[in-house]
């Protein structure tokens, strides 16, 4: 409210973002950046722009300039010069009587000081100066409003009254005080505040006047009125200190406040300012020395000061002028900072809240304003508009309000909360969820941000296009928000019990109990909002329920409120936050009863369970409770997870009825996990039908893989593998502390005592002698080996920079390979213990070591279930699959080995034949051993194989868990293993290559006596395993004239065996049924492989091919986090043409056949080529046979007319001829044929005069990279057709919609590559997920018909499908970018294919493939210069050389030299490379910062200097060659813009154009043409530009360019603030 005259007041007054900056950093323990803050200032600002900032610090030195400031000369009579000074620094740094305080306390101190020694005395000076100034006749008030800044700072604002106790200054003390005590005006604001803003007002009126006499009397009234504040804010904390002599944060401010007062009373109350100084000014001993004459003897000192200066008590809030104490406590209860505003917790109100239902339950704190929640959604539920409701939604009490009770203190929920992070790794797992790239993506659920997973749903549920529902609407609310706020808060007691950070207002149990009770009175009565209504609505739907929810909660939460009290005096925390965390799981598993009930009762409604019990918005219940049961059930399986989630979620609509049963038992098989049993469930008493599954709870003593244990005991410890689960799943999270919480402290299998968890860390360490001497092998001589579990899950040490995928990887083997292995041999041997003790229950630890083995999710069956499990039973499976040695059961021979040794242990404990019972022990754990023998081989193989990190990661791991086990052995052996596997990360894997590791373990396999029969692997034998791969001896010539396609191609070297891979698919596609098909399709490899390799070995043969990778992105929907892989359809994702053509078996031998071709075999086609050009790149000789194979592999051996078996080019030949396209020259061959074989042609050419051209002829390898890429477009065009073919042929409507899910397998992920990953993935859900619809062929065809391009086709290669009008080229928009066009659209349309190398580089970053990522950024793939031969393929690297253009005569090039004394391209390539190679500044980098990096610097560096230098260069040439400036105009606008934003203004791209869009909506410039203002502006610049150079106008395009550089500083701008901003978050 207060108008200053001087243009600085605001930049002076912003020295309150100093004062709260300093105080900030002080807190975080950086003590150095507060001092560099408080000596130069960072906000406040000179009066002189060329002195900078106006420090703090210096004001210290300014506070005695002028004579008439007594208060100023009380100080230096008081203290001395620089007092104000010495105790800033020494709370800033911890010093002199600071040492030893906490950085909160000292933050407290920093601030206060400030604001009540430095500012207020520095405002009063400035303000006689200005008198002073008056005096002379000078009516400048510069002096009088540098003041008013000074005590009322920039965070107020501009309004009269100020903020709403925002403040940082001595102006929001008085409205502090005001608001705690409830003595504000209306309005809110502080009637000392106004008093205080009349005086300054009119004393600047004055001065303007050069009435100097009422400025100064003006003045005088400002003093009081401060001093006033003074004694009012010292009476507060005194009140605070008395109540709770410990709180050290008061302490703190009593003393700056006191010796900040003291200098003022001296000259009026001696004897007071005495008593003060006794009382409050010493901080040496804290409370030692505080208050030592009580509070009423410091009131009485206050109030005789206040009677002396003449201080009008109405002005105070406390009772300082009533010193007797008349037994009312007038103090708040809180402890809250006067600049700080930062509550610790969400209430506002004093005292304590009344009793809950009724007396059920007594809070010891205020939850009103959770009480009061309830209410809100009681208004919901009776609200009529979706306005009203969303107005209760978001209404506050205090500080509080149904959407952000959990946002409020989310970043502590998502640190304490495991409940909260398994829905968001459910929901990020699910389909709604982007995990395809799991720990590099962004956590998203339902396109929003994944940690406001809640609101998204409430949003969700208020928008949807059924209409609103208020009841729906609450009820959304109660089991989304007030539910998981109740988990929260519970294990939120848990974290403060254990840390000893409990609140001084509340606690987070009562909160819990609050949000459960609300305002709930009678314990009958189930009518109401409040979750306990909820709960008992529940109830009364089931019977034969074990217990009462609610009752159970009233004693569980009665009892943890007790434990959490007695908690303030326990010495020992960590014993009782352990009994709590129990008591917290216990109780929260007694809230998942009602949410399960729920969940069934609307399941059935919805499956007509219930008779006509069904509602319009029945559908939508059966949605809410699938979202609030089904991610609990993620962590221990979430292959049914993903199943229910599609059932029930994302296909809801369309669900079938008759799967209720199905679903029912699946959910009813899963309680176990959920820690529920039947009988906590109950029955529903609503069905009217006889289709409800009776549940069944597991019988007492379930059974393990096929092992019946003695003892029930086992299966509770086999829930240690949920444990696991859960740990990998925080770990994905990033929740790292829970994770570790849970490895130390359990969280599923629950001990004997049913108080308290088995935990993985204590299994670790073991009891038997046996063990501990094995043990101690892992611990001894200095190196602990057992430590990488914890720095794994930790993401520490050297998994710091690891992504959560890989450190979940690394976490998961460790545990079993490490600790878990520890834990079974330890229970098998302490139960041989028991034995040789004669006790009666040895078997009771040995059904522990089988149930540690096995886990609890392989089920009771023989060798396991169908999903996977977590322990070292899955690794020996995974293991047999991976080396094809399983049975014909498709199971791990050496598991069903060890279990049946398990049972003879048992046997012979029974029976005391204790020897016995030891010998299968050494059997079994030698067995184990194998386990991990065939780990390592087969991780050391894949790493030395494909360069792969996550293998050799798995490998340092597994080593890790042999070589302690290996030492006792051979050391040799072990110091091998550990020198090639010792240490992670590294440079170069395997240093004495792979065999040395091979030869080692065959070495210990033979040393340990271990039955080489009994490995997986083929480590035995050294013929199966090499170094290297090996290619044959010689290449054996054509000598016998075998042509491919009656003569069309004679490949060069013997390929007839590979060529009659022709005969097989004839044999696949001709079986009888599926059966002899699939065996046929796995089995035969007389083409010298089977079809179904093709698949499964890509991986190792394609780890480094662009097209294999993209394909692994685009259907990557899943990870398995026990080792770091990628899924699709919950198999390996590398593996994707093996689980799709298999599943098409499944359906008919027709789609298999066809699913072979164009997935299986044109895959490995591809691999062909790329292996032909790595070999001559390479400058191998023998280069040309790639071509060859790939040519066999396309063409085949002749079949039978129109026989069905015919390889790529029958089918292409077959559904060409639909869309009339045989070739003009050739009628016996359709188009995209014809072009395949003459480039097959031109590749073979290339060294049909020399084969050695690839060693000879460097730019070899160039001419074949085009011919192949080429060939690449055309093979992509062929699926193309197949998927339009699939769409528009005359099928029924379910088998086309078979053929068109398999092309769109086969085509789609090509349109990943193309960077347009919004399309498609509409694509992929409209024909995949949803499965097609015949009314959207269409939208289908024109959306393909967009990707044309981008995939290097045209409308005429793929023609016209019968009678159908086809596209033509001239729809694809070529010569439009934006609204721009380029004079020569072909070569601007390519060069601006660059950003797709950008698209790749991003997705092989994301999923860790850093050499492929590289080898793009530095060779290019997507732009190859058809003009100049000598540029060949121009990569985004060439642009940072002067490889192109080299033109460097411009300003921008200049500044960044000057500046970074590099090029900007040097600067650009160097970011890049350290990004991809983990080095300099990134060497601690994770995956998405780097990836970041990376983007970062293509589209706000490469894409905007290179832009530049085209466009300078077109402005040189202008003048003397019009084409060639047009020509780099053109380039300019393609190297802003792209290709993938020309396809396309619903596109993001990666260059410059694409940066503008993305930040339009955070900095509102956002347009609806061309994504911002900036880029409209851009566009009408380009095309002024190049109309200008082709009239020859050219100084008037130079002036265009300058508007130009101008337009793109725009979004460097925007990116620095938005990056800013975000880093400040």
């Amino acid at each position: 409210g207060y108008n200053g005259t001087s243009d600085m007041l605001l930049d002076t007054a912003l020295t309150d973002l100093d004062v709260r900056a300093i105080g900030t950093l002080v807190e975080m323990e950086a003590n150095n950046a507060a001092m560099d803050i408080y000596k130069w200032g960072r906000y406040s600002k000179d009066d002189d722009i060329s002195f900078g900032y106006s420090p703090i610090k210096d004001l210290t030195t300014d506070l005695y300039s002028n004579d008439q400031n007594f208060v100023s000369k009380d100080y230096i009579t008081k203290y001395g010069d620089n007092f104000q000074d010495e105790i800033i620094i020494n709370a800033i740094q911890g010093t002199g009587d600071f040492e030893s305080v906490s950085p909160r306390s000292r933050r407290v101190a920093t601030e206060a000081a400030i604001v009540t020694m430095v500012l207020h005395i520095y405002a009063l000076d400035a303000m006689y100066t200005g008198i002073d100034y008056c005096n002379k006749g000078d009516q400048d008030t510069y002096w009088w409003d540098d003041a008013v800044a000074s005590l009322v700072g920039w965070a107020e604002g501009t309004e009269t009254g100020g903020s709403v106790n925002n403040g940082f200054l001595f102006y929001n003390i008085a409205q502090y005080l005001c608001d705690v005590s409830d003595t504000c005006k209306d309005g809110g604001d502080s009637e000392i505040n106004r008093l205080l803003m009349i005086a300054l007002t009119e004393g600047k009126e004055s001065l303007w006047a050069l009435n100097c006499a009422a400025a100064e009397s003006r003045l005088a009234d400002v003093e009081l009125i401060l001093e006033t504040v003074l004694v009012d804010l010292l009476a507060y904390f005194v009140e605070q200190i008395s109540s709770n002599p410990v709180d050290e944060d008061s302490v703190s401010h009593g003393y700056i406040v006191a010796t900040a007062l003291v200098p003022l009373m001296t000259s009026y109350a001696a004897g007071a300012a005495s008593t003060i100084e006794t009382n409050l000014g010493s901080f040496g001993n804290r409370s030692a020395d505080v208050l030592t004459d009580g509070k009423d003897v410091v009131f009485g000192a206050l109030e005789t000061f206040v009677t002396a200066r003449g201080i009008d008590c109405n002005l105070l809030t406390r009772n300082v002028c009533v010193s007797v104490d008349d037994g009312v406590d007038d103090s708040s209860s809180g402890s809250e900072n006067i600049v700080d505003n930062d509550v610790d917790f969400n209430v506002t109100n004093d005292g304590t809240s009344s009793p809950l239902l009724s007396g059920a339950y007594t809070p010891v704190s205020n939850v009103d304003d959770f009480i009061k929640l309830t209410e809100f959604l009681s208004a919901i539920e009776e609200s009529a508009t979706v306005e009203e409701g969303q107005s209760f939604y978001t209404k506050s009490e205090g500080s509080l309000s149904l959407k952000t009770v959990l946002p409020g203190r989310h970043k502590t929920h998502e640190r304490t909360n495991p409940i909260l992070n398994i829905y968001m790794y459910g929901l990020w797992t699910s389909e709604d969820g982007e995990n395809e790239n799991i720990g590099l993506s962004s956590k998203v659920f339902d396109n929003k941000e994944l940690e406001l997973f809640w609101d998204t749903i409430v949003s969700d549920e208020l928008g949807k296009d059924s209409g609103y529902n208020a009841l729906l609407t609450a009820e959304t609310i109660r089991v989304v928000i007030m539910w998981i706020s109740v988990t929260s808060y519970l294990y939120e007691s848990i974290y403060d019990c254990r840390e000893g950070s409990q609140p001084t207002t509340t606690h987070p149990v009562d909160a819990a109990a609050a949000l459960w009770f609300g305002n709930h009175i009678s314990s009958d009565i189930s009518d109401g909002a409040s979750l306990f209504a909820w709960a008992k609505r529940s109830e009364n739907n089931f019977e034969d329920q074990s217990s009462t929810v609610n009752d159970e909660m009233v004693d569980r939460l009665n009892s943890l409120q007790e434990s959490y009290e007695f908690c303030k005096a326990e010495l020992n925390k960590q014993e009782l936050s352990n009994k709590m965390r129990y008591d917290v799981d216990a109780i929260v598993r007694v809230m998942t009863i009602p949410l399960v009930q729920y969940f069934i009762v609307h399941l059935s409604a919805q499956s007509g369970i219930m008779g006509d019990s069904q509602t319009e918005d029945e559908v939508d219940y059966m949605i809410l409770y699938a979202l609030s049961v089904l991610p609990l059930i993620s962590i221990c399986d979430e292959e049914v997870f993903g199943k229910l989630y599609t059932e029930l979620v994302t296909g809801a609509r369309s669900y079938d009825p008759l799967k209720f049963s199905e679903i029912l038992k699946t959910l009813q098989d899963r309680y176990p996990c959920l820690g529920l049993s039947c009988s906590d469930i109950g029955i529903s008493v609503l069905s009217v039908s006889t289709d409800e599954v009776p549940c069944q709870d597991p019988a007492s003593n379930p059974g393990i893989v096929g092992y019946e244990p003695t003892y029930g005991t086992s299966f509770e410890m086999s829930k240690i593998d949920l444990d696991v689960s859960t740990i990998l799943s925080l770990v994905l999270m990033e929740a790292h502390d829970l994770a570790i919480d849970i490895y130390k402290y359990g969280r599923n299998a629950k001990k004997e005592d049913s108080i308290s968890y088995t935990a993985i860390q204590d299994l670790s360490n073991p009891k038997s002698q046996i063990v501990t001497n094995i043990y101690d092998r892992f611990i001894n001589d200095g190196v602990d080996y057992t430590r990488v579990t914890e720095a794994s899950i930790l993401g520490v040490d050297e998994f710091k920079s690891l992504s959560p995928l890989r450190k979940s990887a690394a976490a998961s083997l460790s545990i079993v390979t490490i600790d878990l292995h520890l834990a079974i041999l330890d229970a098998m041997y302490q139960g041989i213990d028991v034995c040789n003790q004669e006790g009666t229950d040895a078997n009771r630890h040995w059904d522990e070591a089988v149930a540690l083995f096995a886990g609890w999710a392989e089920g009771v069956q023989e060798r396991g279930s169908d999903s996977d499990g977590y322990l070292m039973f899955n690794i020996a499976q995974q293991i047999c699959q991976r080396f094809d040695t399983c049975d014909e059961n498709d199971n791990s021979p050496v598991n069903g080995i060890i279990i049946q040794k398990f049972s003879n242990g048992q046997d012979f404990l029974e029976q005391l034949q204790c020897d016995d019972a030891l010998n299968s022990a050494k059997e079994i754990e030698k067995l184990i051993e194998s386990i991990l023998i065939d780990n390592l081989t087969y991780r050391s193989m894949t790493a030395s194989s494909s360069f792969d990190q996550t293998s050799f990661l798995l490998a340092h791991i597994t080593a890790t868990a042999l070589v302690p086990l290996m030492r006792s052995v051979d050391e040799t052996i072990a110091d091998e293993i550990e020198t090639d596997l010792g240490t992670f990360p590294v440079d170069d894997y395997f240093p004495d290559g792979i065999d040395t590791v091979l030869s080692s373990l065959r070495k210990y396999v033979s040393l340990k006596g271990i039955d080489c029969s009994l490995l997986s692997s083929s480590l035995c034998d050294e013929t199966q395993l090499s170094d290297a791969e090996q290619s044959s001896d010689t290449v054996k010539p054509n000598d016998s004239g075998h042509t491919l396609v009656n003569g069309t191609y004679t490949p060069t070297s013997d390929v007839s065996d590979l060529a009659s891979i022709s005969s097989l698919v004839h044999t696949i596609c001709n079986a009888e049924n599926s059966e002899i098909a699939i065996e046929a399709y796995s089995s035969d490899d007389s083409a010298g492989l089977t079809i179904q390799s093709m698949s499964t070995n890509a991986k190792s043969a394609m780890s480094d091919e662009l097209m294999f990778n993209q394909y692994v992105v685009a259907l990557s929907d899943g990870v398995e986090k026990t080792d770091g892989s990628f899924l699709f359809d919950d198999k390996p994702a590398h593996h994707y043409a093996d689980t799709i053509t298999s599943d098409a078996f499944k359906t008919s031998v027709e789609l298999g056949c066809q699913s072979i071709k164009i997935l299986n075999i044109w895959m490995w086609f591809a691999h062909k080529l790329n292996e032909a050009v790595k070999g001559c790149d390479k400058g191998r000789s023998d280069a040309y046979t790639s071509i060859d194979e790939a040519a066999a592999l396309w063409l085949g051996n002749p079949t039978p007319s129109n026989d069905v078996g015919g390889l790529l080019f029958e089918m292409t030949e077959s559904i060409g001829r639909m869309f009339n396209s045989v070739d003009e020259d050739n009628s016996e061959m359709v188009h995209l044929n014809r072009q395949i074989i003459n480039r097959l042609l031109f590749a073979q050419e290339i060294f049909s005069d020399d084969k050695n051209r690839c060693a000879s002829d460097p730019d070899t390898v160039d001419d074949l990279r085009i011919i192949v890429k080429e060939i690449f477009s055309f093979t992509s065009a062929v699926l193309a057709q197949g998927l339009i073919h699939s769409m528009l042929d005359q099928r029924d409507e379910k088998e086309k919609r078979e053929y068109v899910e398999l092309f769109s397998f086969a085509f789609l992920p090509l349109l990943n590559t193309c960077g347009r990953g919004e399309e498609f993935d509409i694509l992929y859900d409209m024909l995949v997920i949803k499965k097609f619809d015949e009314a959207d062929t269409d939208d289908v065809l024109n959306a393909i018909q967009n990707f044309y391009n981008c995939l290097g086709f045209t409308c005429d290669d793929i023609g016209n499908y019968g009678l159908r009008p086809g596209c033509t080229d001239s729809d694809l928009s070529l010569d439009n970018m934006m609204g721009y066009s380029p004079v020569n659209s072909t070569k601007t349309n390519m060069l601006a294919k660059l950003d797709l190398d950008a698209v790749a580089i991003v997705q092989l970053m994301s999923i860790e493939n850093y050499d492929l990522a590289r080898d793009i950024y530095v060779n290019g793939y997507s732009y190859y210069d058809y003009d100049n031969a000598e540029y060949g393929f121009v990569s985004l690297y060439d642009l940072t050389q002067s490889a192109t253009i080299g033109y460097d005569d411009f300003t921008t090039y200049k500044l960044f030299q000057d500046y970074f004394q590099q090029s900007p391209g040097d600067l650009a390539d160097e970011t890049i490379t350290n990004a991809l190679d983990q080095q300099s500044n990134f060497v601690n980098a994770s995956g998405p910062q780097r990836l970041e990096a990376v983007k970062t610097v293509i589209s706000n560096i490469i894409s905007y200097v290179s832009s530049l230098e085209a466009f300078h260069f077109a402005v040189d040439q202008c003048n003397s060659n019009s084409e060639t400036a047009i020509t780099a105009w053109d380039g300019g606008v393609a190297l802003i813009i792209g290709s993938i934003e020309s396809g396309s203004p619903n596109n993001d791209g990666y260059f410059l154009y694409a940066t503008s869009k993305a930040m339009c909506d955070d900095f509102a410039t956002c347009a609806e043409e061309n994504g911002s203002y900036a880029n409209n502006q851009l566009i009408q610049r380009f095309t002024q530009g190049q109309k200008q150079i082709t009239e020859k106008s050219c100084s008037n395009v130079q002036q265009t360019l300058e508007a130009i550089e101008s337009l793109l500083a725009i979004p460097l701008i925007q990116s620095m603030l938005y990056y800013a901003d975000k880093d400040s978050q």
